[in-house]
């Protein structure tokens, strides 16, 4: 014989309510606690979730122009990138609305020391900023069509770029501004260049 039990029969366990089909609804004490702990692990894994999702999107925020020095910060370069290395030189990558990518260095003091254009030249803003006038207007820069990297040395400054007729072209001055090397690819170099453009024989740079 089928015993039939209503379906208020709890059986130990709480009548909570019943659905269209006529199925109820019942909760257990166990499975109530049970609820209730996978509930409040659920909110506390949401929440650290959300605080780690915070603290990785402050750590890979991209960097402000303000961090740069101002030269750089007047380009507005996109795609900004900022490596700081272990003895605190800081490696700046990023492109100006032109297209060209810059590569910069920045020492501790925060001071641009060096510069780099990898497809084009050099903006002049940063010509200007690592360039004495002294120098732009000496007589070897002449033979400078475009300049694509600039770099400042404790004793000396070097520059790299182009002439007029694609060929590579260097220039090495010391701190009094006195040109000390110059180098230059094929085609060959101007003839004499060397003893019109130095006050005094200079070595030729390789």
């Amino acid at each position: 014989m089928e015993t039939k039990r209503a379906i208020g029969d709890s059986f130990g366990d709480e009548l909570i309510g019943q659905d269209a089909s006529g199925l109820a609804a019942r909760r257990n004490g166990k499975d109530t606690e049970m609820a209730i702990r996978i509930f409040t692990t659920s909110a506390a894994m949401l929440a650290l979730i959300a605080g780690i999702g915070t603290a990785a999107m402050a750590q890979t925020a991209a960097p402000a122009p303000a961090d740069l020095p101002v030269p750089l910060a007047g380009l507005n370069l996109g795609n900004l990138e900022i490596d700081t290395k272990r003895d605190g030189m800081r490696g700046i990558e990023g492109r100006t609305a032109d297209g060209i990518d810059i590569e910069a260095k920045v020492d501790m003091a925060g001071n641009l020391v060096e510069v780099e254009a990898d497809n084009g030249a050099l903006p002049q803003p940063l010509i200007d900023a690592l360039v004495p006038a002294e120098l732009r207007g000496q007589q070897v820069m002449g033979l400078f069509g475009s300049i694509t990297e600039v770099k400042q040395r404790p004793d000396h400054v070097e520059i790299k770029g182009g002439q007029p007729s694609g060929s590579e072209i260097q220039a090495k001055f010391d701190r009094q501004n006195t040109l000390i090397g110059a180098g230059w690819m094929m085609p060959r170099s101007p003839q004499n260049w060397s003893t019109r453009c130095c006050p005094r024989p200079c070595a030729t740079m390789r």
